[in-house]
């Protein structure tokens, strides 16, 4: 058998290369489609594996709120903030013992603190007021 030789027209004919990318445009797809559907397929399991390993939550009926809360805004003096509000009692109860629990966020590494601040009076009557400093 003799081998065929192509001449150098025949070897860069327009319609080959037209073929050629539509091949490799093809095969790209093709491997992106597929790594597109393991990752999902990967997510799917593993959020199924959280879920059947995390303790089913029990929901319970909140009541009706029993306290308002506003804050004012932070006041900086010397280099520290300074977080207060006001605590309205809106329901028909006498309520003792309050205080407001604050989670802090820092700036710069995004470190969380968490301050339960009394307030002041210690005991609410109902329309009563008390504040936070």
């Amino acid at each position: 058998m003799e081998p065929i030789h192509l001449d150098a027209e025949a070897k860069r004919s327009p319609f080959t290369l037209v073929v050629a990318l539509i091949c490799a445009l093809a095969i790209t797809a093709a491997l992106f489609g597929g790594y597109i559907y393991l990752r999902r397929r990967h997510a799917e399991n593993e959020r199924a594996q959280q879920q059947a390993q995390a303790p089913p939550a029990t929901k319970t009926a909140a009541g009706p709120p029993l306290l308002q809360i506003y804050a004012d805004d932070a006041m900086l003096k010397g280099g520290k903030a300074t977080i207060s509000g006001t605590v309205v009692n809106i329901s028909a109860e006498t309520l003792k013992d309050i205080a407001v629990e604050l989670e802090l966020r820092r700036r710069s590494n995004a470190a969380t603190e968490i301050h339960s601040v009394p307030l002041v009076p210690n005991e609410l009557t109902p329309e009563g007021q008390g504040r936070y400093v």
